[in-house]
């Protein structure tokens, strides 16, 4: 394992849950969701990457408001590896490089309403079950069971939930041929009131180079990311399996500049990368895990906690999403709910599917003012049943206004 995929590893792991009927199950984790990043403690981890055996012991000092401290203790040639987040400013240490890399913390662009999101989608795209009590790292956790409904493309996921405090203290993944793996397992863990106020100091030997790098910039639309990056990204016309588009960021490297495109389902995260096909291979050709395609002259690749079958389905809806296809369809509905096409278009730069323009477009009667209204019900993780409601409209009025547009335009 390099020191890119240890630092790589110490980024604080997303959280999920499901959509079955243990309700006490999702209480648990809907807590886990909230909590977790949010509560002060000490531990000590060991941290597995998938389809790796080399496993790295980490110490971890957390505050109430996401601030971390990540020390890897062992092995002994990663000994000495850092991040420091302050909340402000995130602080890689290479101890073998002398390098410290400085950048903005993520913290500083975190949405506040993601926890509540990320529930919600989990409630649609999973099942939870609770399976068992145990002792672990000293503290009484909840085993909980997280089952994708897609299972042929997704990773199930185990959770042991601390019962009082709520944080995760281990995690497994299992892939659709049922191969398991923990990737995180507390050996131990303390919960103090407070962290001692030298926690986030930096205190490296010597004098290690500094090296600062733009953190990715954030972008409110699709349209602003288009002139942040100098090309159009590719907006998919649909997407499987719940994944919902919650940001893009404008990432830039000294000879490329590229666009990142971020969804989630709930508990799996995938980041598709795309940058402008001039010549040669994609900034990221040879990295392990990544699957690419060229779409018109676009290079798109995505990566993150998916397995390589969910990631093939993935691309081909990106693959079927060129420019040509894109633009005749939001002409299609422009055209099936007599509006402008600068209302279509205002709802896709948000970073709706086709498919969800359309229920936007139903359930708004056409309407501009409510389609914005329903396009940020859809974009806040609500199912078609909570965006009928709230649009006062029948869920099957929804449903059929979408057959019918791609029995037509299909």
């Amino acid at each position: 394992m390099n020191g890119v995929l240890v630092l790589a590893m110490l980024m604080h792991a997303p959280l999920y849950t499901g959509g079955g009927l243990d309700t006490h199950a999702q209480r648990l984790v809907k807590n886990a969701i909230e909590r977790d990043a949010k509560t002060t403690y000490t531990c000590i981890r060991e941290w597995t990457e998938w389809g790796e055996t080399e496993t790295v012991r980490v110490r971890r000092d957390q505050a109430a408001n996401g601030a971390n401290k990540v020390l890897v203790l062992a092995p002994i040639p990663k000994q000495g590896f850092a991040i420091i987040d302050d909340g402000q400013k995130r602080v890689s240490y290479n101890p073998d490089r002398k390098e410290l890399t400085i950048q903005d913390s993520p913290l500083l662009t975190q949405g506040r309403n993601d926890a509540d999101r990320r529930y919600r989608l989990l409630l649609q795209n999973y099942s939870i079950t609770q399976e068992a009590e145990v002792k672990l790292a000293s503290r009484t956790a909840a085993r909980v069971k997280l089952a994708p409904r897609a299972t042929k493309y997704l990773y199930t996921r185990r959770y042991w939930i601390d019962n009082s405090k709520f944080v995760l203290l281990r995690v497994e993944w299992a892939d659709p041929d049922g191969k398991k793996q923990v990737l995180s397992d507390t050996l131990s863990i303390e919960f103090p009131k407070s962290l001692p106020a030298d926690v986030f100091e930096q205190r490296f030997v010597g004098r290690p180079k500094e090296i600062r790098i733009r953190a990715p910039v954030k972008q409110p639309s699709l349209s602003s990311l288009a002139k942040a990056v100098d090309f159009a990204p590719i907006n998919p016309v649909s997407l499987p399996y719940g994944f919902l588009f919650i940001g893009a960021d404008a990432i830039t490297r000294p000879r490329r500049t590229m666009a990142a495109l971020r969804y989630t389902d709930g508990a799996a995260n995938i980041t598709v990368y795309q940058v402008e096909a001039k010549s040669g291979n994609p900034p990221w050709h040879g990295q392990k895990g990544f699957a690419s395609v060229k779409v018109d002259n676009v290079w798109v690749g995505i990566d993150g906690d998916v397995p390589a079958e969910g990631k093939g389905s993935i691309l081909a809806s990106f693959r079927k999403s060129g420019k040509e296809r894109s633009a005749r369809l939001a002409a299609g509905a422009a055209a099936e709910f007599n509006v402008d096409a600068t209302v279509v278009e205002a709802l896709r730069i948000k970073g709706l599917t086709i498919d969800q323009t359309v229920a936007c477009l139903v359930a708004s009667k056409g309407k501009e003012s409510s389609a914005k209204k329903a396009a940020a019900i859809v974009l806040d993780g609500n199912s078609m049943a909570n965006l009928a409601r709230e649009m006062s409209v029948k869920q099957v009025e929804i449903e059929k206004g979408l057959k019918r547009f791609w029995d037509r335009r299909g």
